[in-house]
């Protein structure tokens, strides 16, 4: 099957592979769940491939083999730039989603990792080292999209780490109606500032790639267009993360204030 949905990929029929192996895996759920676990992950790997190729040969981003546009309206600014950042940002909710989902339908798989995780958070909140007030839930979660951002230095990998574990705590979560009425209120704002600043250190990543490019291409091109290039993927990370201050300044307001009076009138507790 994975020979197949490469086979078909690489035969440009895309759209097509996808939606086959999405319905053999929604089909083999009914036959026996583990066979469904296996195609996802083996359809989530072709994606997670072509998304990060799709990132290094994006025509739209910034290169020292294109020429930068000028005298562009503040909208085909705003358009470019999003076509800068669509691939970075679909790669981070590609882990994100996948394994909320896995943990949600596969919870035995991952409780030994997320049952500590917690009863530590419970722990926490008990004794009174984990406040429910607006400005230390902002510097936890803040906290975090910053090492997702700077993890882009080390080749993203604990940013790939944070996504994966974020998502499995999300998908644990269970009754769904609590986590609908306790999660979803401020978890909108969280969740896609999560997501976002892990778009943000996969783009920083790039930048540092491009970098090592330039140290390999010096005799061909000059070293400092190289450089001038990361420093723009490096700007265009940054101002994603001034959207996930906001969001996330948002998101702590509305958990601290907010969450629980919903919750407990949606619940009727």
């Amino acid at each position: 099957l994975s020979l197949l949905l490469t086979y078909l990929m690489l035969s440009n029929h895309v759209k097509e592979g996808y939606c086959g192996y999405t319905i053999v895996a929604i089909l083999l759920f009914f036959v026996n769940p583990s066979y469904t676990f296996i195609v996802l992950v083996t359809e989530l790997s072709q994606a997670i491939i072509d998304c990060t190729v799709k990132i290094f040969t994006n025509k739209h981003d910034f290169s020292v083999f294109n020429e930068e546009k000028h005298n562009l309206s503040k909208s085909d600014h705003i358009i470019n730039f999003f076509h800068r950042i669509k691939y970075h940002l679909l790669l981070s909710v590609i882990f994100f989603v996948a394994f909320t989902l896995f943990s949600y339908f596969y919870p035995s798989v991952f409780q030994s990792l997320i049952i500590p995780a917690y009863q530590g958070m419970q722990e926490g909140v008990q004794s009174g080292t984990v406040e429910l007030a607006t400005t230390p839930l902002f510097i936890n979660n803040f906290s975090v999209a910053f090492r997702m951002f700077i993890s882009g230095i080390c080749l993203s990998i604990p940013n790939i780490y944070l996504l994966i574990y974020n998502g499995l705590l999300i998908g644990f979560q269970l009754p769904i109606s609590y986590f609908l009425s306790f999660t979803v209120p401020h978890g909108i704002l969280e969740l896609t500032a999560v997501m976002l600043a892990g778009g943000a250190g996969f783009k920083v990543t790039q930048a540092i790639l491009n970098l090592f490019n330039g140290l390999t291409l010096r005799k061909e091109i000059s070293f400092s267009k190289f450089m001038v290039v990361s420093l723009k993927m490096i700007l265009d990370s940054i101002v994603i993360m001034v959207v996930v201050f906001v969001l996330l300044m948002i998101a702590a307001y509305v958990e601290a204030n907010l969450t629980i009076p919903i919750g407990r009138t949606l619940l009727g507790i």
